[in-house]
């Protein structure tokens, strides 16, 4: 029995890039499937022209072929971790190109770094003078932004859409905390008090740059972030207290 190769490709124009190249085992299965589709419909036809016979040809075909799809489906699956005979192309992009640069694109991690909220913080303001950014929410982000271990990244009063709940007010934000600190002295309290008006969301961890979408009730967004900032003046407290031990 033949086996059918497979390759997978994947692309960027981000620079230099080495990728690892697997498959799921749901495209394992559907090419199994239409594989053996083809092989049994293949030998039922010999054994038929055989045996003179269509329904013995058909009931060895089938029990024949699915028992080899099964070693051909664990074949696949031991291949997929091999990278014997796979070529990993790689795709570099001139420096004279124009591309748009992420000024962001430096930093890498899920943590949030001193480097990189010293220059949210100042394209923030600059977003501030500009009028792009919601007035009535810019004595929050600059409350929230006042603890050194979190960053906004984003903000709005309720223009934007949540897929699910429709137009809501939000604030994406970026940390050094532990994700365990932040979902269960952040975000676990939030939901707990709030629920179900608001909602949150895990970003970036695609390109290793982990950040938390907290939605928002239109009505209360206000009391809602009072009681964030609380939440965040109750970590900030147990950051001190460690560090005088």
């Amino acid at each position: 029995m033949s086996i059918l190769p497979f390759l997978s490709e994947r692309k960027t124009n981000s620079g230099v890039l080495r990728l690892k190249v697997e498959e799921t085992r749901k495209r394992s299965l559907l090419k199994g499937i239409t594989f053996k589709t083809l092989e049994i419909g293949i030998d039922a036809l010999v054994l038929w022209f055989l045996t003179a016979n269509p329904f013995t040809s058909l009931g060895i075909a089938l029990f024949l072929e699915l028992n080899s799809y099964f070693w051909y489906y664990v074949n696949e699956r031991i291949w997929n971790k091999i990278q014997y005979g796979r070529i990993i192309k790689r795709r570099k992009v001139s420096s004279d190109r124009s591309i748009p640069s992420n000024p962001f694109s430096k930093f890498h991690g899920n943590l949030l770094t001193r480097e990189e909220k010293k220059l949210r913080l100042s394209l923030l303001q600059k977003e501030i003078d500009e009028g792009e950014v919601d007035e009535e929410i810019i004595p929050y982000l600059k409350k929230i932004n006042s603890f050194p271990f979190i960053v906004t990244t984003q903000s709005c009063c309720g223009h934007n859409e949540d897929p699910i709940r429709g137009r809501r007010a939000h604030i994406d934000f970026r940390t050094s905390l532990s994700p365990e600190v932040v979902i269960n002295d952040l975000l676990k309290p939030m939901d707990k008090k709030y629920s179900p008006q608001i909602g949150f969301q895990l970003l970036g961890l695609e390109c290793d740059r982990l950040r938390y979408c907290l939605w928002l009730d239109n009505q209360n967004w206000r009391e809602q972030l009072n009681y964030f900032i609380e939440l965040l003046e109750s970590l900030y407290e147990k950051e001190i207290k460690k560090r005088k031990r």
